[in-house]
């Protein structure tokens, strides 16, 4: 079992540690402007600067309402929508529509992120009990799956436009990893899974068995 824990360790360590680093780059270091944003920064200021959920809707029922009304005066002209996709206010209009989309995604991640965490933490601490009262197998189990858990849910999310609910859910993020980082190593230190007295131990109790 000493083994099978170490290489669960290990593992455990190296994703934790990894997107722990990554979640901060991503918060802090990693650029954010393009060489087009020039041609449509006044709008992504206001995406990235808004500060609720409610500031976009103001802004895209504008942009809806001019979208609306010039999608009746090509119908007049019989022009195509499609051709007009790329102009003002339809540009507008569809780059307001996806970032309320990903504001409200967000949003739900940050919510199933606290709950499937804690989620995590009590199946862990679970676990730790059970082995604590020599159940080993069943107490690894329960680790395991508490973990697994931690894991999945703060894990790197790869795609978002930049607005401050999506900076919201890195920061938490960042914070459950730190914390589920540190959890792991107490772990590791409870359980002595690195302890070289513990695995001869071990090796000696498999040798007298056989």
């Amino acid at each position: 079992m000493n083994a099978l824990q170490k290489t669960l360790a290990i593992v455990a360590l190296l994703v934790l540690v990894s997107q722990t680093v990554r979640h901060a780059y991503v918060l802090w270091l990693e650029p954010r402007n393009s060489v087009l944003d020039k041609y449509d920064r006044p709008l992504k200021d206001e995406i990235s600067a808004a500060t609720s959920l409610d500031q976009l809707l103001s802004r895209y029922d504008q942009a809806h309402t001019d979208a609306e009304a010039a999608r009746k005066e090509a119908s007049k002209n019989g022009e195509p929508e499609y051709k007009l996709a790329q102009t003002e206010p339809f540009k507008s209009e569809r780059a307001l529509h996806e970032a309320i989309s990903q504001w409200e995604a967000r949003s739900k991640e940050i919510h199933a992120l606290k709950f499937y965490w804690l989620v995590g933490v009590a199946l862990s601490a679970l676990g730790m009990l059970i082995y604590i009262l020599r159940r080993r197998w069943l107490g690894l189990t329960f680790l395991i799956a508490g973990f697994t858990e931690i894991i999945y849910w703060t894990s790197p999310t790869f795609l978002g436009i930049s607005t401050r609910e999506f900076d919201r859910l890195l920061c938490y993020k960042l914070a459950f990893s730190v914390v589920s980082l540190v959890l792991l190593l107490l772990v590791i230190m409870t359980q002595g899974i690195f302890s070289q007295a513990d695995a001869q131990t071990e090796e000696r109790a498999t040798a007298a068995g056989t």
